[in-house]
Formats: structure tokens, C-alpha cells, sequence
């Protein structure tokens, strides 16, 4: 029997999906979208920069890469939502954000961490207790973390003209914003401040209005926003906690890469984690001289008032990390 011309056709037309679907032909590559917080300068946006000129290189464009930094985006505090639901593929936020989904990150907020080198967080975040956090992040959020955390140094207290601080007392009636994290605002509640927790890119105008005494950030981050130009003055060295970023890759992106994309993106990243972490130590050094050098007055608490603080502290551990499992 001599077939119908329609059922030619018809068979034509499937040939040509089967074809397209094999070769690739019309398919969309997949789209990486990457947001992030910081300004343009700061350490952390430098190395996710690098991380995307070379992940461009090393696909051969097999995927196709959008980078937003300065919140132009998102903020950090909306963009792990967005990455939830699919509204972007790549963010790097803070721990700070991330404890407002995944409260058991605030570990890291907590006393024991007060005061410590950076070292500690490290050797928490590569024990047993720091891989199942790494896997409920990964599974409560539906993402993947490709590798190891960014470095942002650690925060201490800055504050304005009127408000210095030289010892813990002095805490006592100040506001002082801090970038997220309840855990955060608590430490600072119980030295004796009013946390509060604002954006990073309403802070300047904050400052200027008088509207908080001081913030709880580092030296680089006050330098990648000139904040001595809105009346910050003295910077208070008590080390409160480290903060770092976790990179975060949406779940739905991952499954529609190769697995050659997928060790490329992990490889990559991981190289440039590393050369940032180096990075951030040197450019908390140089922010340091740069603030100084704009008049900002640098304290360093005694030793020993030091300890007291941290032995006030440790002594609402349990209760803080009662707060955290809730």
C-alpha cells in the first residue's frame, strides 16, 4: 500500500523532533545567573568575578552566565527565596542570611566562636557536624554547595563620632546595626547595645542620619563604602565572630548540566575559594591602613576585659543554642 501523503509528513515531522532532541538543535543552553550583594570592589565580588571570566573559559559555552553584584539582583536577604524559587541560579550569601532558613548555621554565631581565629571555623565546618550542616543546607533548600566557603574576615564593632567604644561598658544605650543573624543581635543585646538589623545598602544613609551609633561589619567592608564619609570614627577589635559566604547553586540548574560542566564548576570554584580566602586575610590588612589612614581611630580591648566578655557570654551558650533548635 502506498502511503498517505499526510502520513509522509507526519513522519517527517517526528524524524525532525527526534533529531532536534538528539542533537541539541533549538534547545536553550542553560542559564547560570549569579547574584551578589557586595559592591564592585569589594574581595568577595573580585574572586566570584574571577570565578565566572573562568568558568566562560573552561565550558566552551556550553552554559550561558549573567553576573549581578552591588544588589542589583537581589539582596542577600531575598536571594536565597529567589534561588528556592528558581528566579536565580547562583548566590553567595552570608551565614548571617542563611541562619533565617537554616538556624543551625547561628553556630557559628555563637560564643564559643567569640574571639576565636578563623581556624576554628574551618576545622567545625570539615568535622562530622559541619558535613551534615553542609547536607541539610543542601537538602532543606534544594541546592548544591560546590565547594568550600568564601572568607570575609572577621566582624568587629565600628561607630560614630560621639560613640566610641574602649571597653565593653561602653556598649551600654548604643544602636548598633548588625547585617543579620539573630544570633548576632543577641551577642550585641547582651554586651549591652540595641542590635538592629539593616540591609547593607540602607546603612549609609543610617549613618547619616543618625539613626544608629555603629555597626558590626569589618574593616573591609566599611572600606568598599568609604563609610568614614557618613561620620564612622573609631573601630572597636573585638573579633565577634567570622564571617563567610556560602556559595549556592540552584538543584534545577544542576540537573539540567553534564557531568563535565558539573567537575568543571566544582574544580573552579574551588580554586578561586582558596585564592580568596588568601586574599580576604591581605585585604582586611589593607582596609585597616586605608581607614586609619581616613581617620578612624582603632581600639583594642584589654585581654582581660576581653575574657570577661566571652565568659558572660559562654555563660547564656546553652540558652542561645536552646533559641537556635527551636
Amino acid at each position: 500500500m502506498i502511503p498517505d501523503i499526510k502520513d509522509k509528513h507526519l513522519f517527517a515531522f517526528l524524524f525532525l523532533l527526534i533529531f532536534i532532541n538528539v542533537n541539541g538543535i533549538a534547545q536553550p543552553k542553560p542559564l547560570l545567573r549569579i547574584s551578589i550583594e557586595n559592591k564592585k570592589d569589594h574581595v568577595q565580588t573580585k574572586y566570584v568575578m574571577k570565578f565566572v571570566e573562568l568558568l566562560k573559559e573552561r565550558t566552551g559555552g556550553a552554559i550561558n552566565i549573567e553576573f549581578y553584584h552591588s544588589g542589583t539582583m537581589y539582596r542577600d536577604q531575598e536571594v536565597i527565596n529567589a534561588l528556592y524559587s528558581g528566579k536565580v541560579e547562583m548566590a553567595v550569601p552570608g551565614t548571617w542570611h542563611v541562619s533565617a532558613f537554616i538556624p543551625e548555621i547561628s553556630y557559628f554565631l555563637l560564643p564559643e566562636f567569640f574571639g576565636e581565629e578563623k581556624e576554628y571555623n574551618y576545622s567545625y565546618i570539615s568535622s562530622e557536624s559541619g558535613r551534615e550542616l553542609i547536607s541539610k543546607i543542601e537538602d532543606d533548600l534544594n541546592v548544591i554547595i560546590p565547594g568550600a566557603w568564601m572568607d570575609l574576615g572577621h566582624a568587629i564593632v565600628f561607630t560614630t563620632g560621639g560613640n566610641r567604644i574602649s571597653d565593653f561598658s561602653d556598649f551600654e544605650g548604643k544602636t548598633i546595626r548588625v547585617a543579620g543573624g539573630i544570633m548576632n543581635k543577641r551577642r550585641i543585646e547582651l554586651l549591652g547595645a540595641d542590635g538592629v538589623i539593616i540591609a547593607w545598602s540602607d546603612v549609609p544613609l543610617h549613618l547619616k542620619k543618625g539613626t544608629i551609633d555603629g555597626l558590626l561589619t569589618t574593616f573591609e567592608t566599611v572600606k568598599s563604602a568609604d563609610l568614614w564619609t557618613y561620620g564612622v570614627k573609631y573601630a572597636f577589635v573585638d573579633n565577634e565572630y567570622f564571617p563567610q559566604y556560602v556559595p549556592m547553586i540552584s538543584r534545577r540548574f544542576w540537573d539540567k548540566i553534564s557531568d563535565d560542566v558539573r567537575e568543571t564548576i566544582i574544580s573552579t570554584w574551588n580554586e578561586v575559594a582558596v585564592e580568596q580566602r588568601i586574599e580576604a586575610e591581605d585585604a582586611q590588612i589593607k582596609a585597616r591602613r586605608t581607614a586609619e589612614q581616613n581617620g578612624v581611630i582603632i581600639v583594642y580591648p584589654q585581654s582581660a576585659d576581653l575574657s570577661r566578655a566571652k565568659e558572660m557570654l559562654l555563660s547564656h551558650q546553652q540558652e542561645l543554642r536552646n533559641e537556635i533548635n527551636q
